[in-house]
């Protein structure tokens, strides 16, 4: 009888166990843990994505998906910087848990994952979604910091929006919040060593040429000097030459809804040594500088000891080196209809900088020499 019991208790206890593990385990699974991916299931379905939605307290932007494209819906569906654009949802794809932090509402500004619509929210609710608009990954995103564990990662306090724990995850994603800079911000990129010369004439009729004699030139040529006067910073002469090789916008608006007034800022035309010509045309509206760009092919802008630049070997003098970044005259007009493309709808802002580098006036990049000086006074 005393055996029977015993077994009795001992069936109940290992049937206590059992449950107990069912239990424990089926807990474990439910509670992220430490290390895990914070969207499990993103990598899997990340091609799905079509939209990008950003929602802080002041500003949203939305990033969609368009025949391949992604464009910037704030923007007039402006051309999204589309390898900031995937670092974003592939970074998110790979967010992993560091640590749980707190789970009380009245902790969460310290952390920036409050919701949005609180007063002074600091947060941003970014949503990944798919054609159906159906959300593939929700989070709230607060503060960020450097990652302890990898300086090339960042830690961020997170949030899922219907979840009242927060959490420190760790990885790598662009956190801005304002439309404009998801934006393509390219404008013009050219190897400087094309450009052959910058003409730029001012809204009073002051006008500026600077030219490079060859590819190889290291420095351009101010030419128009008065009797007696030589140029007193080269590197402002150059920045005339080189400022649209790199240019880059600080926003954009549809050409259809700017009235642009030409003659009342700078006109600046570029040409090149294997053809290529560029038309800027500024005008200020505001505290912005507005340009309008145009180009084409001309071909009699390549010179005839440029045109063989394709037999250039590698046996040649650093000046061939240069002209094998020419391009050929095919490649030129593609590269015309490509700009205008990019160009014809659209009237960029561009950074204050780069018109003051292209507006400098004669004056201010001359100097006279002391003889020249004597033989002014003398002659008076």
């Amino acid at each position: 009888m005393r055996n029977g019991k015993t077994l009795v208790i001992l069936g109940l206890v290992t049937l206590a166990v059992v449950l107990a593990a069912i239990f424990t385990r089926q807990e474990s699974t439910a509670i992220p843990r430490q290390g895990e991916r914070l969207f499990p299931q993103l990598m899997a379905n990340i091609n799905d994505t079509t939209e990008v939605v950003g929602v802080s307290k002041n500003e949203t932007f939305t990033l969609t998906r368009r025949d391949g494209h992604w464009v910037v819906k704030e923007k007039s569906d402006y051309p999204a910087d589309a390898n900031k654009v995937r670092q974003l949802i592939v970074g998110m794809a790979q967010f992993r848990r560091v640590e749980p932090k707190t789970r009380n509402p009245e902790l969460y500004e310290k952390l920036g994952v409050e919701g949005i619509n609180k007063e002074a929210a600091k947060s941003v609710k970014i949503s990944l979604k798919n054609a159906s608009g159906a959300a593939l990954a929700e989070f709230l995103l607060g503060d960020r910091r450097w990652s302890r564990g990898d300086p090339s990662l960042s830690e961020y306090y997170v949030r899922l929006p219907d979840d009242p724990q927060a959490w420190l995850v760790e990885g790598k994603i662009p956190d801005d919040k304002s439309p404009t800079n998801w934006l393509d911000d390219e404008v013009l990129e050219l190897d400087s060593a094309r450009v052959r010369e910058v003409r730029v004439t001012h809204p009073d009729g002051d006008k500026i040429t600077v030219r490079r004699s060859k590819p190889s030139a290291n420095d351009y040529q101010l030419l128009g000097l008065p009797e007696g006067a030589e140029v007193e910073f080269n590197y402002a002469v150059n920045s005339i030459g080189n400022t649209l090789t790199s240019l880059t916008l600080d926003n954009v608006k549809p050409a259809s809804e700017v009235r642009f007034k030409n003659g009342t800022g700078l006109s600046v035309k570029l040409e090149t040594f294997d053809g290529l010509r560029v038309q800027m045309q500024t005008m200020k509206d505001g505290k912005d500088n507005l340009a309008w760009f145009s180009a084409m092919f001309d071909s009699s802008l390549i010179h005839e000891d440029e045109r063989g630049n394709k037999e250039a070997t590698e046996s040649a003098d650093k000046d061939a080196k240069k002209k094998s970044k020419l391009k050929a005259p095919d490649d030129v007009k593609k590269e015309a209809e490509t700009l205008n493309t990019r160009w014809k709808d659209w009237v960029y802002v561009v950074p204050q900088y780069r018109i003051d580098s292209l507006g400098k006036k004669k004056s201010e990049l001359i100097k006279f020499t002391k003889k020249a000086k004597s033989s002014k006074k003398t002659g008076g």
